[in-house]
């Protein structure tokens, strides 16, 4: 409910002529989940703690850092609240405090701010057990406006797999030095994100993020130098900003709000040692692959990877006109993101990519194709939100690092090694 003061018609008409009210910024919410996303154990069902409130997205007029305006009727100092207004919010009321005073002018409306410090999921839930689980999303189902495809990149979905989505970018040319990389292809994206979040005990038992299912890519690259150059690597982004999805989850009257974000990228490298002109292709299909990453409260090593290796389908093209010896390679990247309430957790880099050894005149084989992919989490969050626990500082694993698949490439061709 908004907290004016009540004043006389004539009043707000006269200060609405001088000085027009600025409506408070909005804070929206998105919709709640299935309760099938949300599993507790009849044997040990969610009990909230009596100090938790939730808070009705509706009725917070403003956020900042550290407090929020909004109607404080049934709470108190102490209590963890909670609301799943725009990434989420979980904090513990430090102070409830009223800036001004009510009375007849505008300047004297009384604004009540829950003044607030951070709290965690852990504080909510006396005890417990509940599973979560992110589903099945369509990465087709995003709304990609075209506003927010970089120049040379076009859209389109695969009819025949619906939560497919196909993103193409025309040829680019990247100059460096004395070397020229052009760069084409597209990749067709339907990997699904997964997010399990295990309560009991009153902790977080288990937590796990990650992807499944396929990646296809196919990478088109022309490298020419008429002197010895190299690029290290370097990314190119095909999206203005990220795909985000914004779910809400219940734990009991806990509204649980996570983020995922997902950004397609293409990318090459570079270093050869004289002259050059040489193209490659390929077209990846990656089945059945899924990486991420889980923490399991009082295991030995609470951090793993989860992994299982892509199945590999390839189509390689290869044509050399002019040898060198040095290494090229074009790969295509998707970047996932973690937020829970707002706060960033770990981030998931997988590459696809084509790597080519370029040999001197008259070695055998002329050039070694090389095909695989790679898949890294960032381990360096705070996820304090959701409790002690959920935190760690290990820099990065590695999830999924298969043997790529290599070829050994004539002036024409290239072949299985």
């Amino acid at each position: 409910m908004k907290r004016y003061a009540v004043i006389t018609a004539f009043l707000v008409v006269g200060v609405l002529a001088c000085n027009p009210i600025v409506p408070p910024p909005v804070c929206t919410s998105a919709p709640v989940q299935p309760a099938s996303s949300v599993v507790q154990d009849p044997a040990d069902l969610i009990s909230v703690a009596p100090a938790f409130k939730s808070i009705d997205p509706s009725t917070i007029d403003a956020i900042e850092a550290n407090r929020l305006l909004t109607d404080p009727t049934g709470l108190a100092v102490g209590d963890t609240v909670a609301s799943n207004c725009n990434d989420g919010i979980i904090r513990k009321i430090s102070k409830i405090t009223t800036l001004g005073a009510v009375g007849a002018r505008p300047q004297d409306i009384a604004k009540v701010y829950i003044e607030t410090t951070p709290s965690s999921l852990e504080t909510a839930i006396s005890k417990g057990t509940v599973n979560m689980d992110f589903g099945s999303l369509d990465f087709a189902g995003a709304e990609i406006l075209p506003a927010n495809l970089e120049s040379g990149v076009s859209l389109q979905k695969n009819l025949a797999r619906p939560q497919s989505l196909i993103l193409s970018f025309n040829e680019r040319t990247f100059v460096f030095g004395a070397a020229t990389l052009k760069v084409s292809g597209n990749i067709e994206n339907n990997l699904q994100p997964t997010f399990n979040l295990k309560f009991s005990n009153g902790s977080v038992e288990r937590f796990e993020v990650g992807m499944g299912g396929t990646f296809k890519v196919k990478l088109n690259g022309d490298f020419a130098a008429t002197v010895g150059a190299g690029k290290p690597e370097t990314v190119i982004p095909i999206l203005k900003k990220p795909i985000s999805y914004n779910r809400t989850f219940l734990i009991g009257a806990i509204p649980v709000v996570i983020v995922v974000t997902l950004e397609p990228v293409i990318g090459y490298r570079m270093t050869v040692n004289g002259t050059v002109s040489a193209k490659a292709s390929v077209e990846a299909s990656l089945t059945n692959m899924k990486y991420g990453i889980k923490y399991v409260r009082g295991a030995p090593n609470p951090w793993t990877a989860t992994n299982t290796a892509p199945t590999f389908g390839l189509t390689p093209t290869f044509s050399y006109k002019t040898q060198v010896d040095g290494t090229a390679e074009v790969f295509a990247k998707l970047l996932v993101g973690i937020k829970v309430y707002g706060v960033a957790g770990p981030n998931i880099d997988s590459k696809a990519f084509m790597g080519l050894n370029f040999n001197p005149a008259n070695q055998n084989p002329l050039a070694v194709m090389s095909i695989g992919t790679k898949s890294v989490a960032n381990l360096v969050f705070d996820l304090n939100v959701l409790g002690a626990g959920v935190n760690v500082s290990a820099g990065n694993l590695v999830l999924l690092e298969p043997p790529s698949k290599g070829f050994s490439c004539t002036a024409t061709a290239c072949t299985a090694q």
